[in-house]
């Protein structure tokens, strides 16, 4: 068993969740204990209030969604967006999106207008496997959202933060809590 401070690369990362799954735990259901533990912190950390949390269209984004769908099954009200076409959005990931479609939760594109009032942000924009520069909509949302002041969690790793060297990709989030 790992420490609990025990830092992974990406690659090991990937090989952890391609292990469980192969162990017959689901991908759906890494996806599902990921969002739990984000909706543990929050509710430790933080009383109900508005809440944005910002997907992008990989695997972290799929996290987000769960996130998002279980605080808004617990009365928060959730703002979710998405950075990235969101017809993009595969496997495990999409049916956390789907899940979150059937709770009657909305999927808004991201602009900065939609940090008005929020009092906590999610930040499931990328995950470990960032390789290049953050650029386009995705900087401009982490630019936002820094510009904010708001706390954010990022989930596995601050978007923008290369997993192995600890680099910023061009911008990066920085995130008051981070669960992985």
């Amino acid at each position: 068993m790992l420490h609990p401070v025990a830092l992974l690369t990406a690659e090991e990362s990937r090989d952890a969740d391609k292990a469980a799954i192969s162990a017959t735990t689901s991908g759906e259901a890494l996806m599902e204990n990921a969002g739990k533990a984000i909706v543990d912190l929050i509710m430790q950390e933080y009383k109900p209030c508005k809440l944005l949390v910002v997907c992008g269209t990989g695997n972290n984004g799929g996290d987000g969604f769960v996130t998002a769908r279980m605080l808004k099954e617990k009365g928060w009200d959730v703002v979710l967006t998405s950075v990235g076409n969101i017809d993009d959005i595969q496997g495990d990931a999409k049916a956390a999106k789907d899940k979150w479609n059937m709770t009657g939760g909305a999927t808004r594109s991201f602009n900065r207008d939609l940090l008005t009032d929020t009092k906590l942000v999610v930040d499931a924009i990328f995950g470990t496997g960032i390789t290049r520069d953050v650029d386009g909509a995705c900087k401009d949302a982490i630019v936002a959202i820094n510009d904010s002041k708001i706390p954010v969690i990022a989930i596995d790793v601050p978007s923008g933060i290369h997993t192995d060297s600890g680099a910023v990709m061009g911008d990066a989030i920085r995130a008051t809590h981070t669960v992985t």
